[in-house]
């Protein structure tokens, strides 16, 4: 009986999903993303009258072992069978026309490769490794993009502005010239958001919400008291897990022990609950939006969408003044402890604030940026350590594990509607004086916790430090030491001692002085020009409160 493991995924995401601003056809495209590898995936189990055992599904992914009986069927045949369903020219019947409609604008690769039929776990992870290569060569010899129609006189699509203009749809009371790929993401998005994020929440009771349809809505008819710095930006969030892929090849390796069976087993129960994991962290984050009034736009919508959602990643946007609460969601779920098959997972965030209007595909691009320099700051702790741990084991027979890494946020704030010119590592080092990632990174959660409550203790407006001292500080330290910033900031504290209580003041003295605020090199001012640049987002009704 020939078995083969299949590999299916959407790919050129950036063409697909993040090229509009439009939130209903991004999140369109980001359930297209979810739900078509899986659905092109498991057509197969009728065309090879087979048996197909799912592995994997994650935001943009799905992995299965197909078993057949028919000896002819090979891995061509079957990466063939995936590219006729991919395309749209061969859906069988009974599909759901909308995603029949979207299946010839996304880019979907499928790759297949032999399955041994009694696997080691090392065999089977060899076999995961070729499929990623496979699907990963096929993705190179394809479009990026599908040519669409090429007769003259097509106007550009009023949406993505960028494919001729096929068809019409309407957004209210007006009615817009669109493309053929704009339309069918924007209806998928409409019509099967229930059953996505159903199927994204599969316990949940509570009623969903609507959600917001453009990233205009997000930060229309702010609410009272938002300082204008803060009207018209947006928080695009991005979460990807830290090592979830060795996490997994350790599942698989214990369920060797079993033979392939336990090792595909451990890998789908490993899979299932990471699901369910990251289910409960969006219900988290859904509960404590929908409590919150402000988070309901004019419209009845909530400021809030999901742009990936899946697997080890997760992208979000929200209006940057709720972006403080969201990190408060993030330090509570994590901190309840993430582990899966009995292994403690950890996550690397970036958040990124920046106007509504700079294009969604560069600023998630952002975000990952800032997501990937937590990453890479946590890597270099966890690396460190192992060889700390290395040195001090010699003579030991066992090799010495990897350290794991730990939790790591990133914040940035970018005030221009363009983005950085040169990227985020240079736009780091000239505002900053670094772009080290552990200069720009909260590793572990007491750093973010300790960070939050320190930034609520300094912003508070009446035990707090008046804005202005902060930017004084900053101003008239540019260029000296630590010790002229101690002197400096030990004369401010001393002024407030005459005006506020002794504890107030002593308590302010603590948060300034402990590290909280993050890393103080290679500039001891880096952490008040970090909280002079966040000040607005970690306290954004300051005035509505004084």
């Amino acid at each position: 009986m020939p078995s083969f493991l299949v590999r299916v995924e959407a790919v050129n995401l950036d063409v697909t999903v993040f090229d509009t601003d439009d939130l209903s056809v991004v999140r369109g495209g980001g359930f297209a993303g979810l739900l078509a590898p899986q659905f092109v995936r498991d057509t197969l189990e009728q065309a090879c009258l087979g048996r197909l055992i799912p592995v994997l599904d994650a935001a943009s992914q799905s992995v299965a072992v197909l078993e057949t009986d028919d000896s002819t069927v090979n891995a061509g045949w079957i990466e063939r069978q995936l590219d006729a369903v991919a395309s749209g020219r061969a859906v069988p019947e009974g599909t759901d026309a909308r995603l029949a409609r979207v299946l010839p604008h996304l880019c979907l690769v499928g790759a297949a490769v032999p399955y041994p039929n009694a696997p080691t776990g090392e065999q089977h992870a060899e076999a995961g490794r070729q499929a990623q290569a496979r699907l990963r060569a096929r993705q190179l010899q394809r479009l990026a993009i599908e040519p669409g129609p090429t007769a003259p006189g097509h106007r550009a699509c009023a949406i993505d502005r960028m494919r001729p203009a096929t068809d019409r749809v309407r957004k209210g009371d007006n009615a817009f010239h669109v493309s053929a790929s704009v339309k069918a993401r924007l209806e998928l998005g409409r019509e099967m958001r229930q059953q996505v994020y159903a199927r994204l929440l599969p316990h949940r009771t509570a009623p969903l919400p609507t959600f917001a349809e453009s990233l205009s809505e997000l930060v229309k008819a702010a609410p009272p008291g938002l300082p204008s710095s803060l009207r018209g930006k947006i928080a695009v969030v991005a979460l990807d897990g830290n090592g979830f892929g060795a996490a997994v090849g350790r599942a698989v390796k214990r369920g060797a022990a079993a033979g392939g069976a336990g090792a595909l087993a451990e890998e789908r129960t490993f899979s299932a609950e990471l699901a369910e994991r990251r289910a409960l962290l969006l219900e988290r984050l859904l509960d404590a939006f929908c409590a919150d009034t402000r988070m309901t736009g004019p419209e009845g919508r909530l400021r809030f969408e999901t742009l990936l959602w899946g697997g080890d990643e997760a992208v979000f946007v929200l209006p940057a003044w709720a972006l403080r609460d969201a990190l408060g969601v993030i330090a509570r779920d994590f901190g309840a402890g993430w582990t899966v098959r009995g292994q403690a997972l950890t996550h690397a965030v970036g958040a990124l604030v920046c106007h509504h209007k700079m294009p969604i595909a560069t600023a998630r691009a952002l975000a990952s940026d800032t997501m990937e320099l937590a990453k890479s700051a946590a890597k270099g702790v966890a690396k460190a350590a192992t060889k700390a741990r290395t040195a001090n084991s010699k003579g030991q027979k066992e090799p010495v594990e990897q350290e794991p890494s730990d939790n790591a946020v990133s914040l940035q704030i970018v005030e221009s509607i363009e983005p950085p010119a040169s990227g985020l590592e240079t736009y780091l080092a000239d505002h900053y004086g670094t772009a080290a990632s552990a200069a720009h990174t909260f590793l572990g959660l007491p750093a973010l916790e300790a960070f939050l409550a320190a930034a609520d203790r300094i912003t508070d407006p009446e035990i707090g430090l008046p804005r202005s001292q902060l930017y004084g500080l900053i101003t008239r330290t540019r260029g000296a030491d630590a010790a002229d910033l101690t002197k400096l900031r030990d004369e401010v504290l001393k002024r407030l001692r005459t005006e506020r209580e002794a504890e107030d003041v002593d308590a302010l003295a603590r948060v300034l002085t402990d590290g909280a605020l993050g890393p103080v090199t290679p500039d001891p001012r880096l952490p008040l020009l970090r909280l002079a640049d966040l000040w607005n987002v970690l306290r954004p009704f300051a005035q509505a409160a004084a």
